[in-house]
Formats: structure tokens, C-alpha cells, sequence
């Protein structure tokens, strides 16, 4: 007699639209004991109602079931504060899984995903492995690989990108991976992070890592060496401008701008560049460094989130003929191109 199918038995937390445009991602096999929402006040403990027959937990009752595995069932900004709250409180990792990651993404893409250890995942996309430790880990990379937030295409062979805020290196595995880009140039100013994006490049293939040229420097508008408070552990939302009393400081190599990237371009004469800037308020400087030396005749597109009115910006890309248009308000993105 054959022995009968284990059924998992599973938590599924999310009981909003994502859930129910999406619940037919779900794995078969799975058994429903019960639902969860991070809102105490929407527990059935709270309001007597049920689910599609199921209670409806708050994360701190779910001990009160057995189950195997907790899916999280919203979107990725949802599920990565979700997650990282379930850690938090103890929940194994192990035991956390991803309805949003279930699936073919845009371009043939699937996601696959494991844990490596009780702090951390590895994401492989495509080609591309990437770690994810911290809540901005989860974000930039739904950002950059989902939301394709950094989405370009010159139409041109030779293409150098280069990165500045290279944080954890996802925009420049990104672009790295791409046939028509030949070089990535990274500049990132934090030393963990800068180590952590070492990291990821380590995880890919040859053909990929060996194109990225990385720089732990911070790009701005003079050269110095400055100490800057390290607000957060969450490595996404760092800028070397940031300045407070009681937190661990870091001491930064600043580089200019103009030094850089003009250096970048002198050394490849015959390419097409596209610039990125991520770098948490200090955009402004960095523009102000390349408009000293007018090097903005010398790149082809730029992708640039800026931090507050971009007006500045704005008139610099009017003055080189640029083509663009913004996302957002005091914070969003720059498409910009010639």
C-alpha cells in the first residue's frame, strides 16, 4: 500500500486583492490552517470573523496552529516589511515563503530563491545571484530586477554604465549582465557595503562579474575625506551626508565627480555612457562637479533618483539636450537621454 501524500500545512499572511488576484500561484498540496494580518484589530480574536472559513491571525497567535510554512501573499513592498517583522520575532526563516516570487516574471525570467542561513537569502534571477540580508536588500532588488526601475536600452553597442551608489551592486549586476554593455564603473562610499556588493559579484559567473570595476569611494564635488554617521544598518538609506551625535561614524573618501567619470570616458573613447546616481542627497554635488567641466556633453543617458526639487538638475539637462521626464515629486526619478 503506497503511503499517503504529505500535506503541508500552511499560514497564508495577506487577505487584501494580492492575495485574491493571486492565490492560484499558490503551490497544490498546500492546506490552509489559517490566515494572518499584521493588524491585531483585524484577528479573529478581535472580531469574531472568519476568512474563506479560516481564522485570521495576529502574527503574535500563531502558535495557536500547526503549520509547516507561513506564505506571505502581498506585494513586494508589503512582504519584505512583513518578513523582516516575522524575523524579528523569531519566526525560522526557513519556515517563510513568497507568493510574489511563485512565477515567470517579465522577459522570461523566474525567480528562484533559498536560504542560505538564519540572516540571510540568495536570490537567483535570470543569470544573476544577489544575497539578501537587510530590509533594503529586498527592495532594491524588486526595484531594480521587478519594478525595472533602472529599464534602458540606447539601442548601441560598446555601452559603459556607471554606477554611483553602487550600494549592494544589484544596478550593476543588472546592467552587467546585459550583452550590449561592455563596462560597469561602481562607487560605493560605506566599507560594509561596498564589501557586501564584492560579495554578490563573487556569487555570479565569470562573464558577468569580471565586467564591473569598483571603487569604494563616495563622488562629489571636492576631493576630501569626511566622517559621516552611519544612521542605519540598512545599508539602502545611507548618504554621506548625514551628520548625528551618539551614532557609529565612518570616515569617507570623497572624489570629484569630474576626476572620475572624466578619467571613465578618457580611457574609453569609442563607448556610449549611461550615468546613474542613487546617492541619498548628495546628487546635487555631484552634478555641480560635472557641470564645472562640462563632461554632461560626454554622456549619453542618465538614470538619477533625486532627493528633493530637482529643478537644478532639470536646467543642467535642458542646457545638454537631454530628453526627460520625472517621476515622483521632493523624491522619484530622472529618465534622462539624448
Amino acid at each position: 500500500m503506497k503511503g499517503k501524500a504529505v500535506v503541508m500545512k500552511i499560514i497564508v499572511y495577506g487577505i487584501g486583492e494580492y492575495y485574491r488576484n493571486n492565490k492560484h500561484k499558490l503551490p497544490s498540496g498546500l492546506e490552509i490552517v489559517a490566515y494572518a494580518d499584521s493588524n491585531p484589530n483585524c484577528a479573529t480574536s478581535a472580531t469574531g470573523e472568519l476568512f474563506e472559513g479560516k481564522e485570521i491571525l495576529a502574527p503574535a497567535e500563531f502558535e495557536k496552529v500547526d503549520y509547516d510554512n507561513i506564505y506571505i501573499c502581498t506585494s513586494y513592498g508589503t512582504g519584505n516589511r512583513i518578513f523582516q517583522n516575522l524575523r524579528k520575532n523569531r519566526i525560522d526563516i526557513k519556515k517563510i515563503k513568497f507568493l510574489n516570487r511563485i512565477g515567470i516574471f517579465d522577459g522570461g525570467l523566474e525567480w528562484k530563491y533559498w536560504v542560505e542561513n538564519e540572516d540571510s537569502f540568495i536570490s537567483e534571477i535570470g543569470k544573476i545571484r544577489i544575497r539578501e540580508k537587510y530590509l533594503t536588500d529586498f527592495d532594491i532588488i524588486s526595484e531594480v530586477f521587478v519594478h525595472k526601475a533602472y529599464y534602458i536600452n540606447l539601442l548601441q553597442k560598446n555601452v559603459v554604465v556607471i554606477d554611483v551608489g553602487m550600494n549592494i551592486g544589484a544596478v550593476s549586476l543588472y546592467f552587467a549582465e546585459k550583452e550590449w554593455v561592455d563596462k560597469v564603473y561602481g562607487f560605493e562610499p560605506f566599507r560594509d557595503t561596498f564589501h557586501q556588493a564584492l560579495e554578490n559579484f563573487a556569487l555570479n559567473s565569470d562573464d558577468i562579474k569580471s565586467k564591473i570595476y569598483p571603487k569604494n569611494v563616495a563622488l562629489s564635488d571636492k576631493e576630501e575625506e569626511i566622517e559621516v554617521a552611519v544612521v542605519t544598518e540598512n545599508t539602502g538609506w545611507r548618504g554621506i551626508i548625514a551628520a548625528s551625535d551618539g551614532m557609529r561614524k565612518e570616515k569617507i573618501i570623497c572624489k570629484t565627480a569630474a576626476d572620475e567619470i572624466g578619467k571613465i570616458i578618457r580611457e574609453n573613447p569609442d563607448s556610449k555612457f549611461i550615468l546613474k546616481v542613487d546617492t541619498e542627497g548628495s546628487e546635487f554635488d555631484i552634478f555641480h562637479s560635472l557641470r564645472e567641466v562640462g563632461l554632461l556633453h560626454d554622456i549619453d543617458a542618465i538614470l538619477c533618483e533625486y532627493h528633493k526639487d530637482p529643478g537644478e538638475i532639470m536646467e543642467l539637462l535642458d542646457f545638454y539636450h537631454f530628453k526627460y521626464f520625472l517621476t515622483g515629486q521632493k523624491i522619484g526619478m530622472i529618465y534622462a537621454v539624448k
